[in-house]
């Protein structure tokens, strides 16, 4: 059949010479070794190095004569190979061709499209290491975090314990000090270093009365003012007083007798003592 171009026909007859060439060496060699084994002269069986020798040579012989059975094979192939070829009309050579280049620039796309993502795999991988790394080390300062808040609470429970029982004390021993009336309400006022705290048990309200930085007068003056707008016939007071004020006593008890009001007093062991929750004591 004529082509329908200028170009050059295809020939593979270079491809079968160069096989011939290799056979034909590979026989030549051969052909080499069976000389020098033929015409080599013999020498003592007792020699270790002559035996050495041999299984080496035999060696060499046995893995060219396999290296030459498989260029006999390939030969077959090759030819085969070529008389499949040779069948062929040049179009469907061009057009096998096309198909060819077709699989090749698919799977250079599949190749380039693997190692995007495998690029991408690799970035999302370091990126989600990072954040494993930071969700560690903020794990580490949560926990230590939650520790430190965790006795924390411990100590404010049993702080807050403390102060219960403080208070369940002073209201049973300021219960003793008042004159006892079932008719009344129960004030108990707390004389601080910055002034008076007083808690209405009816109302379960707490008043600040507390002048910071204030003299004594002033804080006691305050306080029998605070006291007058109370009704002295259904409340009673019980005062509790530190070491520190412990000498205000008398002055506070006159002025609550001029009132005609009801009252008691309790004394706290020190002055730093106090009932109110967050809120410091002591004397002036």
């Amino acid at each position: 059949m004529s082509r329908k171009d200028d170009s050059p026909a295809i020939s593979l007859f270079s491809f079968q010479d160069i096989i011939t060439s290799i056979t034909g060496i590979m026989f030549l060699v051969v052909i080499m070794l069976m000389i020098f084994l033929f015409e080599s002269k013999p020498e003592s069986s007792d020699d270790p190095e002559t035996a050495k020798m041999k299984k080496s040579v035999a060696a060499e012989i046995t893995a060219l004569q396999k290296s030459l059975d498989e260029l006999k094979k390939e030969e077959e192939r090759q030819k085969k190979a070529l008389e499949e070829l040779m069948k062929m009309s040049p179009e469907k050579i061009a057009a096998r061709k096309r198909e060819l280049e077709k699989k090749y620039a698919q799977a250079a796309q599949n190749l380039f499209k693997l190692q995007q993502e495998q690029n991408e795999m690799r970035l999302f991988i370091q990126n989600a290491a990072e954040n494993i790394r930071t969700m560690q080390a903020k794990l580490a300062v949560d926990k230590e975090q939650l520790a430190k808040e965790t006795l924390e609470s411990a100590e404010n429970k049993k702080n807050l314990e403390n102060l219960k029982k403080q208070l369940e004390e002073v209201k049973k021993a300021a219960t003793f000090s008042v004159e006892n009336s079932s008719d009344k309400n129960f004030i108990l006022a707390e004389f601080g270093k910055d002034g008076f705290m007083v808690k209405d048990f009816s109302a379960q309200v707490d008043h600040d009365l507390r002048i910071p930085g204030a003299s004594a007068d002033e804080h006691i003056d305050k306080f029998i003012d605070w006291v007058s707008t109370r009704d002295k016939n259904s409340e009673l007071v019980s005062v509790i007083i530190g070491p520190a004020n412990l000498k205000h006593w008398n002055e506070i008890a006159n002025r609550l007798k001029k009132l005609s009001f009801g009252y008691g007093v309790e004394f706290y062991p020190d002055d730093n003592t106090t009932i109110f929750t967050g809120k410091q004591g002591g004397g002036i």
